[in-house]
């Protein structure tokens, strides 16, 4: 897995470089005039981040007024206190972190394209990134989906950087990115998990470390050995250890993610849900505000009282319907790829209603193009992307369906993956665009051949 990148054509890259930057450019105006023209940009505060953002500048605690909390991740809302300390000019700091979060993602799309030798390629994946309509929708909300789609592109770009070259500081940067994902989004720590047991078993040693095994004693032997897997765990474990030392000292438990995963695995496994799937009408869409306001009633005051009563409730309902929980699975890794958005008022407008067909128009295209992209990789011999990149990719994906097929879930949930879909799309694409230009030379051919013999 070393050193299995594709070096680059340097005018090729050049001229790939120039392209970028246009899409970079273009990716600013995009998200930066989506931000102008969207009414009511981060005006709704739906998950709290920014109550937390406010607390903590006003009272200096990650909670509510003087009472601490860790039912949300830290990362976003410590990201959002420095703009809520701005006062009157907060929501354009606001707007400001999105977009650069958002041009950051795209620039690095396009290198990690670049780096695994998809040249132009590249570059239609960063532009499809820019223009994708999750990513751009949620830009415009108070909500983690900008820093955590980032995160885990900086993530695979820092892997994939080990990968090249096996260092011990560049494997502690990469468990550093991956630990920094994790605070923003907690179901990343499986694939921070996974991604530290390939490197125990495929990143041992260092280059060359074979050759001076000899003269090390059986500790620096097995020292040498493990020297990568123990800096990427250990620049996971520096980034996570002050959450989980605070939390300890707050709750006397020292909570590595966060106390919201009891209610949001209950949240997808409850009787009144399950009973939903049995009887409710195809394409409709479960309202949870009968069960919302079960729950806040019956919640203890103890947050992590509450988080473990809820796990239960989830377990009981799991073990009393064991095949309605997994077709709640299917459905749920239904929705997480489902290219159509669901319908969320009974009165929708024609132009709200279009727009709901155009966006599952466009990651129908989208998915579509992927599927020939990874099928034209699997096909081919002398393969583009190195097996680093597509081993980190697969580890990605793996881990966020793994916790989304239990937990709830939904479209936005994916967000995170969407660049490795767009840079599939583009290799797809681009195969496309090969066998359509082909078939135009063969008719072209056949045709002169046809004039010739007349």
């Amino acid at each position: 897995m070393r050193q299995d990148l594709p070096a680059l054509d340097p005018p090729r890259l050049r001229g790939a470089s120039f392209a970028a930057a246009a899409v970079l450019l273009l990716a600013l105006v995009i998200r930066g005039g989506f931000l102008l023209a969207t009414p009511g940009a981060f005006e709704a505060d739906t998950d709290g981040y920014r109550r937390l953002a406010e607390n903590l500048v006003r009272h200096g605690t990650f909670g509510s007024d003087g009472v601490p909390t860790a039912y949300r991740p830290p990362l976003y809302p410590l990201m959002l206190a420095g703009c809520v300390a701005l006062g009157d000019y907060d929501r354009a700091a606001l707007g400001l972190l999105h977009v650069v979060l958002g041009v950051a993602m795209v620039f690095l799309v396009w290198r990690l394209g670049a780096n695994a030798g998809l040249s132009s390629s590249a570059v239609l994946a960063a532009l499809l990134v820019a223009l994708d309509p999750i990513l751009l929708m949620q830009s415009a909300q108070v909500m983690t989906e900008t820093l955590a789609t980032f995160l885990t592109t900086a993530g695979l770009a820092a892997l994939l950087w080990t990968a090249r070259r096996p260092t011990a500081p560049r494997a502690a940067l990469a468990g550093v990115m991956l630990g920094l994902g994790v605070l923003c989004r907690p179901t990343l720590l499986l694939w921070a998990i996974l991604v530290a047991v390939v490197f125990a078993f495929y990143f041992r040693g260092m280059p060359g470390s074979q050759e001076n095994s000899r003269r090390l004693t059986a500790a620096g032997r097995t020292a040498e050995t493990f020297r990568l897997p123990l800096a990427f765990v250990l620049g996971v474990l520096f980034v996570l250890s002050s959450w989980t030392i605070r939390n300890q000292l707050q709750f006397g438990r020292p909570i590595v993610t966060t106390t919201h995963g009891g209610y949001t695995m209950f949240l997808a496994n409850n009787p009144e849900f399950y009973e939903w799937l049995g009887s409710g009408r195809w394409g409709s869409v479960w309202r949870a505000e009968r069960f919302d306001a079960a729950w806040n009633e019956r919640r203890l005051h103890d947050e992590l009282e509450s988080d473990r009563l809820a796990y239960r409730e989830a377990w009981q309902t799991i073990r009393q319907a064991p095949g309605t929980f997994c077709y709640a699975c299917l459905v749920r890794l239904g929705r997480f790829w489902s290219p159509l958005p669901h319908q969320v008022v009974a009165d929708e407008t024609a132009p709200h209603r279009l727009s709901r067909y155009l966006v599952a128009l466009w990651y129908a295209a989208e998915f579509s193009l992927a599927a020939i992209g990874i099928w034209s990789w699997r096909k081919r011999q002398e393969r583009i992307l190195s097996s680093s990149a597509v081993l980190f990719a697969l580890l990605l994906l793996a881990a966020l369906l793994a916790a989304h097929a239990v937990y709830w879930t939904d479209m936005r949930m994916r967000g995170p993956i969407m660049p490795l879909v767009a840079l599939a799309a583009a290799v797809g694409a681009m195969k496309c665009l090969a066998a359509a230009s082909t078939r135009r030379e063969s008719r072209a051919r056949l045709a002169g051949r046809r004039a010739a013999g007349r």
